[in-house]
């Protein structure tokens, strides 16, 4: 009798462990009883709960497939296992799990709920809706649904009913709703009550970092001089909030401040323990001051610290290049491309090396410009011809253009970009540009060849998905400095409007090829082509992009994209 109460005993342990957040504690006893009790579904569901707390996501996984082995219809470890799916981004198998989950008990409005975060991370907003709207249905005080109804609104544009639907909440001054709330303000330009809402939600989590960040966009977007005032405003009262400082640093320099961006610094330098991300931001100041040799020492101390931090990494092989240390470079950019092979911006870096080093015959094969970039005219299935369409979507783009700068992090200069993912907003001549667009995106990749060994051929696939979409209006002298899209695959611009300059000297014309890497270095661009209204150009995300300035009063106006392969 002894022995059969003893697991009992210690399985109760466990679990009052893992309430009580001691994860470390619960693991060993967990890992015992799944020798003593392997039929037992409970022991190694709450396993897997706590292997994916500490971060075990391997083993997590394997101790779900083993619960639901022995209990399959198990509704809670279905959803569960299909929230560490979810957080894996591996969307397709989550859905199947939550979908399992609501097979087992319909009204299991938490695996509704999640099924609807799994729809809205993959930006399939009429089903995330659908979803969230019937958990309110079941749970009219299910906040976190309300709000990420709320969000999926006002990225499909209908930002009143987001509204209206954030007035229904029963937790109206939560930090989440509150901040929510700003976001749909600012969306209809009513700035005031976006920035009273933001001050609100700050007041009651002074350090959140989201929030900080979130007003600074909006102020910045006004061109307010006072638009990292929140940030100063609690460094002043809480000096030792280091994270906040280091945000602040983030942010001066993404505004080229970089002045007031080693002065904010410097607090930080004098810590006992200096952390890696500190040494890297000054490495990163040096080198923009030209520095090289004294950023090279403190990116030195960051990689001692974490020698295989990427960003580390990418600041070292700038600072080499201008140094013109080429064999360093590639030995750089072989090392980010191996730690990160999908991500776009180190295979630029990697084509800046071969081209620097004088490796020709890599860098035009990593970089097949007559190839890759290709423009496509949408001449078919537009009603009234394609001039005419443009001007009706130039017509819906202009009000979208809310803002008075360009957004902080983006390549754009002397121009404004529109907010959220303009693919999602269901007007009809956008959604007819976005489907005469994956017209042309679904013959550039039949007609690209297969190469298993090219990082962006590898990736071929005719199902493919838009990870971003958006609408820029450059102004006179307005260009995109060169850069490349990091979290895509595809990228492409569809020209709507295009000012008479084009005409002459090359005159905001797109160009390939060019590094920019400020202000250690500059090459020339290899590929140029000159854009045309109703023409969409395509070409791979990890190339160096970007545009000539002009000179002319009529706006520039595209439509930019980005998309990725399905799962």
């Amino acid at each position: 009798m002894k022995r059969s109460q003893q697991p009992q005993a210690m399985l109760q342990q466990a679990l009052t462990l893992y309430q009580q957040q001691q994860y470390q504690a619960a693991l060993p006893l967990l890992q015992q009883l799944s020798q003593q009790l392997p039929e037992q579904p409970l022991v190694w569901h709450v396993q897997a709960l706590t292997l994916r707390k500490l971060g075990q996501l391997t083993a997590a996984a394997q101790s779900f497939t083993r619960a639901l082995k022995i209990a399959p219809k198990h509704h809670e470890i279905l959803n569960n296992y299909g929230n560490l799916l979810r957080q894996q981004q591996q969307y397709g198998q989550a859905q199947q799990q939550f979908r399992l989950a609501l097979q087992a008990q319909p009204n299991f409005f938490e695996a509704r709920y999640n099924l609807g975060l799994t729809a809205l991370a993959q930006q399939q907003l009429d089903d995330a809706l659908a979803a969230f709207l019937t958990v309110l249905k079941q749970q009219p005080q299910h906040t976190q649904a309300r709000l990420a109804a709320a969000e999926a609104y006002r990225l499909q544009g209908r930002v009143q009913q987001a509204l209206e639907l954030l007035q229904q909440s029963f937790h109206a001054q939560s930090v989440a709703f509150l901040r929510q709330r700003a976001l749909a303000f600012f969306a209809l330009d009513e700035v005031d009550l976006a920035y009273a809402d933001m001050r609100a939600a700050l007041a009651l989590q002074p350090r959140q970092l989201a929030l900080h960040e979130t007003f600074s966009d909006m102020r910045w977007l006004q061109q307010d001089s006072d638009w990292l005032g929140s940030y100063h405003e609690q460094l002043a009262a809480h000096n030792d909030w280091h994270d906040l400082r280091l945000a602040l640093t983030h942010r001066l320099i993404k505004a080229e401040q970089f002045e007031l961006a080693e002065q904010a610094l410097q607090p930080l330098l004098q810590l006992d323990s200096v952390p890696a991300s500190v040494w890297l931001l000054q490495g990163h100041l040096k080198r923009m001051q030209g520095q090289l040799s004294r950023a090279e020492d403190y990116l030195q101390q960051a990689l001692s610290l974490q020698p295989e931090h990427q960003e580390a990494l990418y600041e070292m092989f700038v600072t080499q290049l201008g140094q013109q240390n080429y064999s360093e470079c590639l030995q750089l950019s072989q090392k980010l491309v191996a730690l990160a092979p999908g991500h776009q911006g180190w295979w630029a870096m990697r084509a800046t090396a071969l081209k620097a080093s004088g490796d020709w015959q890599g860098y035009q094969r990593l970089y097949d410009f007559a190839r890759f970039v290709r423009p496509f005219a949408l001449t078919t299935a537009v009603d009234g011809g394609l001039s005419d369409f443009n001007q009706r979507l130039l017509t819906k783009l202009e009000p979208l253009h809310t803002q008075k700068q360009h957004p902080l992090q983006q390549s754009l200069r002397s121009g404004t970009q529109t907010d959220g993912q303009l693919f999602l907003n269901q007007d009809e001549d956008i959604q007819a540009l976005k489907q005469q667009i994956s017209a042309a995106v679904t013959q550039y990749i039949a007609e690209l060849p297969d190469d298993p060994e090219h990082p962006f051929l590898k990736r071929k696939s005719g199902r493919f998905k838009y990870t971003g979409a958006w609408s820029v209006r450059l102004n006179c002298s307005g260009f995109h400095r060169n850069h490349y899209h990091s979290e895509g695959w595809i990228s492409g611009c569809f020209y709507v409007s295009i000012p008479k300059a084009v005409n002459h000297e090359g005159h905001g014309w797109i160009k390939f090829g060019q590094a920019q890497l400020d202000p250690t270095y500059m090459d020339e661009p290899d590929y140029i082509v000159k854009p045309q209204a109703g023409v969409v150009v395509l070409f791979p995300s990890m190339m160096w992009h970007g545009t000539v300035p002009f000179a002319d009063d009529e706006y520039r106006v595209t439509v930019a994209f980005d998309l990725v392969p399905e799962e």
